[in-house]
């Protein structure tokens, strides 16, 4: 998948995780409905966000607590919530895609952030993934 395709791909999840908290919803309950709003997305893209939200909720308490684990004097509840879900989308990438270099995923969500996140959220977001590589992968795996 090229990579600009992978970047909408994680735009939609983000677009999707966000909106999923807003409401309360469970993602697997409203998953297609929230996937038809970017039916214009190609079929890579959108099958791509899905495997990103899908891993996202059935492994969000364990992300969450990594999440929760180095932010230092801040609870994981008074986070901004696109930040969040920029976070748990990274962690996942991180965690479970080793066939994405870190530095790549790593970006990805502080480019993400820059659009849709604060002025702060970039340097946050760097400083905790990069804190979560160093911990869920091996010193220099697919930097």
């Amino acid at each position: 998948m090229q990579r600009k395709n992978k970047r909408q791909s994680r735009v939609v999840a983000l677009h999707t995780l966000f909106s999923m908290e807003m409401i309360h919803g469970k993602i697997g309950e409203n998953l297609s409905v929230c996937m038809d709003i970017h039916r214009k997305a190609t079929v890579e893209t959108r099958e791509y966000a899905e495997f990103l939200i899908k891993g996202v909720s059935e492994n969000i308490a364990e992300i969450d607590e990594m999440i929760g684990m180095y932010c230092k004097h801040w609870d994981i509840n008074r986070l901004a919530m696109i930040d969040l879900n920029i976070l748990r989308i990274g962690v996942f990438e991180l965690t479970f895609c080793n066939d994405i270099p870190s530095a790549v995923i790593i970006n990805e969500a502080i480019e993400i952030s820059k659009i849709y996140g604060s002025e702060d959220s970039p340097g946050f977001i760097n400083g905790l993934l990069d804190n979560v590589m160093k911990k869920v992968r091996k010193s220099g795996d697919n930097m």
